[in-house]
């Protein structure tokens, strides 16, 4: 697989130059993406593979869908990948839910029923991260409370971080709520 991407990259850059007249400095990119591989190889270990990957609440190169119905669990991870995680039916009976999502090279959509209440902080470094209230974020940190949330109740936290990636947080209406009395 490395030498198939050395290959590519190599030929891609001899047709810029030659077609296009445009000089890339192959030679840096190649070092560039070994780090790089190298990082993930770290961060990951020696499991990482160019395969595409999916455990219960992760995806490598790969897509996939997680619902809170199956269990919450406490991070979800999106490494150059894309998850769907629905947390409409999060059960806050029981206290505060906290899950974390990371997105690495990768997109998470975060569905979230509206009523219920719940805390978003995101960390953005060079990627993007939308939050119910439709603000965003390229770089940094920002958080967000929804209106339904009282210090006297439960609620659902979401730490979204995303690099080189981007997250987006979705409220869905999905039980109206009661009138109270």
């Amino acid at each position: 697989m490395i030498w198939g991407i050395i290959f590519l990259v190599i030929g891609l850059g001899l047709i810029l130059k030659v077609v296009f007249q445009i000089d890339l400095p192959i030679f840096k990119i190649l070092i560039a993406a070994f780090f790089i591989y190298i990082g993930i190889k770290v961060l990951i270990g020696d499991s990482f593979t160019w395969r595409a990957t999916k455990t219960e609440s992760s995806v490598i190169f790969a897509e996939g869908n997680f619902s809170s119905s199956d269990g919450l669990q406490k991070e979800y991870n999106a490494i150059f990948g894309k998850i769907e995680l629905d947390m409409r039916n999060v059960d806050l009976s029981s206290g505060n839910k906290k899950v974390t999502v990371n997105a690495v090279f990768g997109a998470a959509e975060i569905y979230i029923d509206k009523n219920i209440p719940y805390k978003v902080k995101s960390d953005v470094a060079f990627g993007g991260a939308r939050l119910p209230d439709g603000s965003t974020g390229g770089f940094g940190s920002s958080s967000y409370n929804s209106d339904s949330l009282k210090s006297d109740q439960n609620y659902l936290y979401i730490e979204a971080n995303a690099v080189f990636g981007s997250i987006e947080i979705k409220p869905i209406e999905v039980h109206p709520p009661q009138p109270s009395e």
